[in-house]
């Protein structure tokens, strides 16, 4: 039976796609809680971004942006970090890759917004 080791606490792993799928979970849970509240700042302030009439609202806008790619690697650098421990059936599940691709989404989209803004 596999170990893995989350916050501290061992925990045995039967070799079965339940259990990868619960500890997949587990290992993601934080970085997935936060993926919601920063695609909605994402979508607010690419919907503003059209409307931002001054130099210092477009500047506003794109210091946002630059806030939420920091919170992304954050979560990305935590995600490996979480990861590193794991059985290769829980690093390898499906539910981290979608989070690998939704994060990948949120830089796309911010990026755009970026290019909208006339920013870096």
């Amino acid at each position: 039976m596999a170990q893995v080791r989350i916050d501290g606490t061992v925990h045995r792993l039967p070799s079965s796609a339940v259990t990868a799928s619960r500890h997949a979970r587990k290992v993601l849970a934080d970085v997935v809680e936060r993926i919601g509240p920063l695609r909605n700042r994402a979508i607010f302030i690419g919907a503003r971004a059209p409307h931002a009439q001054t130099a210092a609202e477009r500047q506003m806008l794109l210091a946002e942006c630059r806030e939420i790619e920091g919170t992304i690697q954050l979560a990305r650098t935590e995600l490996i970090v979480r990861l590193m421990d794991v059985p290769r059936a829980v690093a390898g599940h499906s539910r981290v890759l979608d989070i690998e691709k939704s994060l990948d989404s949120l830089e796309r989209g911010l990026a755009e917004t970026r290019a909208a803004l006339g920013g870096d």
